[in-house]
């Protein structure tokens, strides 16, 4: 079987079908040629090649009905098919059905088995012709009926040659089809398989992350707590609650259903900041190096930032297998440098990282980046570097892979620059002021939980704290309020008025006011109601404290 084949459902019914038309048709000719030798000899019928071409064709009930893995059976029906070809020349000479079951068999084997099979079934059939006309020659065959007999030898050779060109023709053409069938009906499945785990990230993520906000504004909170074991403890809770953030936003990432937010990026700050924090995910006896040359500007979503190196520095990782060496290098280059095209930009930001582990086969760099494909067997999900690619793509970049056996990878991501940086407010979060914060913050968040823990941040920090548990609630504050609401602090789904119709209320009241969206649901989810994030200042679930601090204080 061809590789790939497992993922192509309709083998196993296409070739039930095939088998179950050439009992139908093959029952019919049988009715018609017992009549043509009832006619000409009725001894014929138990003449013991007539016969045993008969008990051939029952076998096909076998191969169809008896259950047998698909390989088997496919090799069955192609092998019965050729015997039955080679036995109807013994019996019927030059006649069109002979040459009809071993075209059948040929193109079976091209279809179900792949092109050796093809290959081999062509040269097996070609040969049974020529064989049948040498024991006619040679007068050891009585045929059943001598219509289509010729004691020639070059009728046959030349019979043989006709059908090899002929048949294996066919069989090539037809091959060819079930190949594109096969990689459409792969492309599907790979489809539907990422669309289902696009459907199951973004089902998860709210509620998932609704449950992380509760963990990291908890976690800040008891940071400062007098008991040393309480502060470790809470350390390791915030680092599992990072690792568990990291899952989520990788899964929505590679479906595409994260909240893509780009903005203006000093890339070498970013790639300095990510990985000096991913220093900790490499083990003692790898070495990581980190060269940056020049400051590079891209316009993308920091959060993509961090899932291309994540992933990248991961897989380098996983490629050692014990010590090692990972080197990550970025440079500003002129887009003439960049291999192929795709980048309108005359200034690329290039970001390489490179491992000396066992390299990649040919075979391997072409299937690298598909969702799903891992050599790592168990231990990986195959979704790594898929999410690279897909990152890459969607900043309007292009990575690459150079990697010979034995030589370690480097993976290659080159980005467009900014031409011109734009002029737009700095959006890092900074560190908080020490200054104590002024204004009234209207907090509209259904989940208790979450709104009691951020109301108390908020309220440390020196604001004024509205709390609203769902949009009606939301709605009647806006419009009811004494005095200037400075920020709407909302979650983007909520019981009651929807959070479309508020914040247009709240802009309608108090057009000074800011809005801040800090919500768990994907972008696609916001979108169907009418929320677009890039008209929106996001803050997406699950954020520290001190990151929506930074935002109010900006």
């Amino acid at each position: 079987m061809r590789e790939g084949q497992v993922e192509a459902p309709w083998r196993e019914p296409a070739l039930a079908r095939a088998i179950s038309w050439v009992l139908v048709l093959g029952s019919l000719v049988a009715a018609l040629t017992v009549g043509l030798v009832w006619a000409q000899d009725p001894a014929g019928l138990v003449a013991p090649s007539y016969a045993s071409m008969m008990l051939l064709f029952a076998g096909l009930l076998a191969v169809r009905y008896l259950r047998m893995p698909f390989g088997w059976r496919a090799t069955s029906f192609v092998a019965v098919l050729a015997m039955m070809g080679a036995m109807a020349l013994l019996n019927f000479g030059l006649a069109p059905g002979p040459f009809i079951a071993l075209c059948l068999a040929t193109v079976s084997a091209g279809a179900f088995l792949g092109r050796a099979a093809l290959l081999v079934s062509l040269v097996a059939t070609t040969a049974s012709v020529i064989a049948a006309g040498w024991l006619f020659t040679r007068g050891l065959v009585a045929p059943v009926s001598d219509t289509f007999v010729t004691s020639d030898l070059t009728h046959w050779i030349r019979a043989a040659l006709e059908y090899a060109l002929f048949g294996g023709s066919v069989a090539a053409v037809i091959m060819q089809l079930v190949v594109q069938l096969e990689r459409r009906e792969v492309a599907k499945a790979r489809a539907q398989r990422l669309e289902a785990l696009g459907r199951l990230a973004g089902g998860v993520a709210h509620d998932f992350n609704n449950a992380l906000q509760v963990i990291f504004v908890w976690r800040e909170l008891l940071a400062d707590h007098e008991d040393d074991e309480v502060r470790e403890a809470m350390d390791e809770i915030h680092a599992s609650a990072e690792h568990a953030s990291r899952l989520t936003a990788q899964l929505l990432a590679f479906g595409r259903r994260d909240i893509w937010s780009p903005r203006v990026l000093d890339l070498r700050e970013e790639v300095e900041r990510w990985t000096a924090s991913m220093r900790r995910m490499v083990p003692e006896d790898v070495v990581v190096t980190t060269v940056c040359d020049g400051d590079p500007t891209v316009r993308c979503d920091p959060g993509q930032i961090e899932q291309i190196l994540l992933n990248l520095v991961i897989n380098a990782r996983d490629a050692l297998d014990g010590a090692g060496h990972v080197d990550i290098q970025l440079d500003e280059i002129p887009s003439s440098e960049v291999p192929g095209a795709g980048i309108r930009s005359s200034r690329v930001a290039r970001l390489r990282v490179r491992d000396d582990g066992p390299g990649m086969t040919a075979e391997v760099r072409q299937r690298v980046f598909e969702p799903f494909f891992s050599t790592k067997k168990s231990m990986g999900t195959g979704l790594g570097l898929s999410i690279v690619y897909a990152a890459v793509q969607r900043a309007g970049g292009i990575v690459q892979v150079a990697s010979e056996p034995g030589e370690g990878a480097v993976f290659t991501v080159y980005l467009p620059c900014i031409e011109e940086v734009e002029a737009e407010a700095e959006e890092r979060p900074s560190r908080p002021t020490d200054r104590r914060a002024e204004g009234v913050i209207l907090l509209a968040e259904d989940e208790p939980l979450i709104r009691r823990s951020l109301a108390s941040v908020l309220r440390g920090a020196g604001y004024t704290v509205l709390e609203a548990e769902d949009g009606d609630r939301a709605m009647e504050t806006v419009e009811t309020h004494q005095g200037p609401i400075d920020v709407l602090c909302t979650d983007g789904v909520m019981p009651g008025v929807s959070t479309r119709s508020v914040i247009a209320r709240f802009r309608e009241l108090h057009p000074e006011g800011r809005v801040l969206l800090c919500s768990g649901h994907v972008e696609e989810e916001l979108m169907r109601r009418d929320l677009r994030t890039e008209q929106l200042e996001v803050l997406p679930k699950p954020f520290a404290p001190k990151q929506l601090l930074a935002r109010l204080q900006k």
